[in-house]
C-alpha cells in the first residue's frame, strides 16, 4: 500500500468509529470464511459492548447500528417509566 492509501484508510477508520458510536472496535476479515466480524468495546473501560458478523463490512455496520438503535429505544422507554413514578 502507498502512503496515500494508508492515510485514506486512517480517514475511513475514523469515520467508521464515529458511525458506531465513537467506541473502540476490532474488525476481523474473512471471519467464518467470507464474512466480517466487528467487535465494539467501551472506550472508557475496554469492556465488550456488542458485536456483529455479516457478509460485508457495510452489512455488519448496519447490524451494529440496528443494535445500538434498539438499545437506545429500550433506554428511552426505561427513562419514561422512571419519570412516570
Amino acid at each position: 500500500m502507498t502512503s496515500l492509501e494508508y492515510k485514506q484508510l486512517e480517514h475511513l477508520l475514523a469515520k467508521l468509529q464515529a458511525e458506531i458510536g465513537g467506541n473502540k472496535f476490532c474488525i476481523i476479515p474473512h471471519y467464518l470464511h467470507d464474512g466480517y466480524h466487528i467487535g465494539v468495546y467501551s472506550s472508557k473501560t475496554g469492556a465488550p459492548i456488542t458485536s456483529a458478523t455479516d457478509y460485508s463490512i457495510e452489512a455488519t455496520v448496519e447490524k451494529l447500528k440496528q443494535q445500538r438503535n434498539k438499545i437506545d429505544d429500550e433506554l428511552a422507554k426505561y427513562k419514561e417509566v422512571g419519570n412516570e413514578r
